[in-house]
């Protein structure tokens, strides 16, 4: 039985990954519209809510998948500053600082900040 969970895992996790980088995907552009996940993000979390079986699984191993993700910082313009967790942490700086981020700067690209972008 526990080759059967492990298998099931596993593909849960490759549904996960397809879900992060094919979205080109009609699956994946329905289950972001139909769970209100905005384009391109990599969100730091997935509510299960009423959800198909598939996408509560998929919610259930969500922070195990993202504890495996690098970022590529590329050119920077992807990257949000504040949102995501491209630092290395489990957490997206806007959850370690300790003065509030305004709403408006949320969304800001690690070229905001970075001069060399």
């Amino acid at each position: 039985m526990q080759n059967m969970y492990d298998m099931n895992r596993s593909f849960i996790m490759k549904l996960g990954w397809e879900f992060i980088t094919n979205q080109k995907a009609l699956w994946v552009k329905l289950l972001r519209v139909k769970y209100g996940i905005p384009g391109d993000t990599i969100p730091n979390d997935l509510a299960p809510g009423r959800g198909s079986h598939a996408w509560k699984n998929i919610c259930k191993i969500w922070s195990l998948l993202l504890g495996g993700l690098n970022w590529a910082i590329s050119n920077g313009h992807t990257i949000r500053f504040w949102l995501d967790r491209w630092v290395g942490g489990e957490k997206p700086l806007i959850e370690m600082t300790t003065t509030p981020i305004l709403e408006s700067r949320r969304g800001d690209t690690l070229c905001t900040y970075v001069n060399e972008c």
